[in-house]
């Protein structure tokens, strides 16, 4: 009898366990930021979401690209040291960052330790506020962007990657 209560008692406390990974807590902060708190599954660990609401489809055709070229200006660089430097600044803290654009956003994610949480934030903080636009971080962004579209390449980047049958896969350049 007392095994048959004890499986009772786990399993019914199994979708309780279940359901906290399910709560979600919002708050709208004085500056219409919402904020949204979920518990993870890692302890010690937090992934934070900025989502920005613009993506793709609230631009005509010919700018559509805009919110993914903003997406990379944003991680160009806060100072000299640039993309490389933010880098080692969030890597420092023990982080991975991302982010992507779809059609409706633009989302910016970051893993961390939770006990680095507010220097991470204060990082994301920094490149919304202190990217250092200049004309060289503009152009140098446009290529990305236009590599990743599988836009207009160089003849010599054609040259380069031109696949040729006669030497094996291991001696040929890879795109990114």
């Amino acid at each position: 009898m007392r095994c048959l209560l004890f499986a009772c008692l786990l399993f019914g406390s199994l979708p309780s366990f279940a359901l906290d990974r399910l709560q979600v807590e919002g708050y709208l902060l004085p500056n219409g930021l919402q904020v949204l708190l979920k518990p993870g599954y890692e302890k010690g660990h937090v992934a934070i979401r900025l989502v920005v609401g613009i993506g793709f489809d609230d631009f005509p055709c010919q700018d559509k690209e805009l919110p993914h070229l903003l997406e990379h200006l944003l991680f160009s660089g806060i100072d000299d040291s640039g993309e490389g430097g933010l880098e080692e600044r969030m890597q420092a803290l023990g982080g991975e960052w991302n982010a992507f654009t779809s059609n409706a956003d633009t989302t910016f994610v970051i893993e961390a330790p939770a006990r680095n949480q507010r220097k991470v934030l204060d990082l994301l903080l920094e490149i919304m506020t202190r990217t250092e636009l200049s004309q060289a971080r503009l152009d140098g962004v446009k290529r990305v962007v236009e590599r990743e579209d599988g836009g207009h390449f160089s003849h010599l980047q054609r040259l380069l990657d031109r696949r040729d049958s006669g030497r094996s896969a291991i001696s040929q350049l890879a795109v990114e």
